[in-house]
């Protein structure tokens, strides 16, 4: 009766190490990219033996692709929760929007990886996890996707294309990220934000130019 109960404390075990690698990669890896990082160093964070990333993961590549796509589920889940606390399709997009900047805010080491170690991340991913890691961004954009659906189906929104809307919202975020990784000390990530919501829902358009095509019509 004891060995289930024993098992499943290995196994939890397991998994809290397994998490402790991870978080010493992901900041190693940033901070000293993914080429000169080393896995004695990412031992050393974790403070285990080398030996022991090996009982997890069989290489320095496998290690990067593993802190990515983590990265990535967490990122999805992280938004997705956002999403469900709100109502509307507006207040979700909006919602979707802030949780994103938040979200980099507190992981920016990660985005950081994204955005500077890109040709070691196809390298390291592979035909398998390059396929999943293609498939959880999609899903990401599919989150968005269906939120602009709803409005438009609401009649909250125009008759557009919602997977363009999406993929425009989307790119918007990610240059948003990227310009508050390498302009950290200009990009307010709430005010990044922000002004993507008003640009969605707002519009360029002045009222005045919004009565001169009314009366154009």
């Amino acid at each position: 009766m004891q060995a289930p109960s024993q098992q499943s404390r290995k196994e939890r075990e397991r998994q809290a190490r397994k998490t402790e690698i991870l978080d010493a990669a992901r900041t190693v890896f940033s901070e000293r990219g993914f080429e000169k990082a080393t896995l004695d160093e990412i031992a050393a964070r974790a403070e285990l033996g080398k030996g022991t990333i090996y009982n997890y993961f069989n290489s320095k590549e496998a290690l990067f692709a593993s802190v990515i796509v983590r990265g990535i589920k967490r990122f999805q889940a992280y938004v997705l929760a956002a999403v469900q606390d709100s109502s509307d399709p507006r207040t979700k997009i909006e919602a979707y929007i802030d949780a994103s900047f938040t979200f980099f805010g507190k992981h920016r080491s990660l985005f950081s990886i994204f955005e500077f170690e890109k040709s070691a991340l196809a390298r390291s991913l592979g035909e398998d996890l390059t396929a999943a890691f293609c498939e959880n961004e999609m899903d990401i954009v599919q989150v968005l996707e269906q939120l602009f659906h709803e409005g438009v189906r609401s009649g909250d929104f125009k008759n557009l294309d919602t997977q363009r809307m999406a993929e425009t919202v989307f790119g918007m975020i990610h240059v948003g990220t990227v310009q508050a990784i390498r302009h950290p000390e200009s990009h307010n990530l709430t005010e990044q934000a922000q002004f993507i919501k008003s640009l969605v829902f707002d519009g360029l358009a002045t009222l005045k130019n919004t009565n001169n095509e009314n009366r154009t019509d």
